[in-house]
C-alpha cells in the first residue's frame, strides 16, 4: 500500500470515529429529536462508509460494482444533506413566518434546478449526474449558510449557538469541496489522491464542530402561538426590530400562510 493510500485511510478511519461521536451525543442527549434530518444525515454517511468499505474488500478499488455502490449511495447521501440544510434554515426563520414561506421556496427551487443542470450536464447518465449534483449542492450549500448569517446579523435576529455551530461546520466543509473540485480538474488530477486527505481531515474539523455544538442537550423551544391581536403582538416581542417587521409582514400579506395551531 503506497503512502498516500496509507495517510488517507488513517484519515477515513478518524472521520468514521468522529462521525460515531457525534451520533452517539445525539441518541444519548436526545438531540436527534430536535435534528432528526442531520441525524439522517449522519447516519447516511455511516452507511454510505460501510458499504463502500464492503465493497473495496469483495471487488477491489477500481471495480465497476464499486464505483456503482458508491455512486448510488452518494445520491442519498445528498438528498439528506439537503434535507438536513433546509432544517437548519428552519431554525434561522422558522419564527418568522412569512419570512419562512419565502425562504422555503428558494430552497425547493435551488433544488430543482439543481438537480434538473444535473441530468442535462449528464444526459441522464445518473452516475454523472450525482457528481455534478454533489458539486452544485455544496455550492450552494455554502451559499445559503453565508446568506443565513448575513440576513442574521442584518436584521439582528437572534440564533441559537448551536445552530450557528451547525451551520459553520456545514459551510466549511461545503467551501472545501468546491475548492477541491477546482483545483483538482484544473490543475492537480494527478495529485487527487494527495489531495483528497486534507478534504478528509477537513470533514473531521467540521464533525468536531458539531460535536462541539451538541455535546449537550439542546433546550427545546417551540415557536409562540398568536394568541393576541397581531398589532399588539409585534409590539410586544422581543425578537423583531421595525426593518424584521416590516419585511415579513409584508411577506405574510403575499403568502397568507396559516396561523399556526394552538
Amino acid at each position: 500500500m503506497s503512502a498516500p493510500e496509507t495517510i488517507q485511510n488513517a484519515a477515513w478511519a478518524l472521520s468514521l470515529l468522529a462521525q460515531g461521536t457525534l451520533l452517539t451525543l445525539l441518541f444519548s442527549n436526545r438531540n436527534y429529536r430536535l435534528y432528526p434530518y442531520f441525524t439522517a444525515y449522519n447516519l447516511a454517511n455511516l452507511v454510505q462508509a460501510a458499504c463502500v468499505l464492503c465493497s473495496y474488500r469483495v471487488w477491489g478499488l477500481s471495480a465497476m460494482a464499486s464505483y456503482q455502490i458508491y455512486w448510488s449511495t452518494q445520491g442519498l447521501v445528498l438528498v439528506a444533506k439537503a434535507l438536513a440544510l433546509s432544517e437548519l434554515s428552519k431554525k434561522f426563520l422558522g419564527y418568522y413566518r412569512g419570512i419562512w414561506a419565502l425562504a422555503w421556496r428558494c430552497l425547493a427551487a435551488c433544488a430543482l434546478v439543481i438537480l434538473s443542470y444535473s441530468f442535462l450536464a449528464a444526459k441522464w447518465r445518473w452516475q454523472i449526474a450525482v457528481l455534478v449534483a454533489d458539486r452544485g449542492l455544496e455550492l450552494a450549500i455554502a451559499g445559503v449558510v453565508v446568506s443565513l448569517f448575513l440576513f442574521a446579523r442584518y436584521y439582528k435576529v437572534r440564533v441559537a449557538r448551536h445552530d450557528r455551530f451547525l451551520a459553520a461546520g456545514f459551510c466549511l466543509y461545503s467551501c472545501a469541496v468546491v475548492l477541491d473540485n477546482t483545483i483538482i480538474e484544473r490543475f492537480l488530477y494527478r495529485y487527487s489522491v494527495w489531495w483528497n486527505i486534507p478534504l478528509l481531515l477537513l470533514f473531521c474539523v467540521s464533525v468536531l464542530i458539531w460535536i462541539r455544538a451538541l455535546r449537550a442537550p439542546v433546550p427545546h423551544t417551540t415557536e409562540q402561538p398568536a394568541l393576541v391581536d397581531a398589532e399588539l403582538y409585534w409590539q410586544l416581542s422581543p425578537q423583531i426590530n421595525l426593518r424584521l417587521r416590516a419585511l415579513n409582514e409584508q411577506l405574510l400579506s403575499v403568502w397568507k400562510p396559516e396561523a399556526p395551531r394552538s
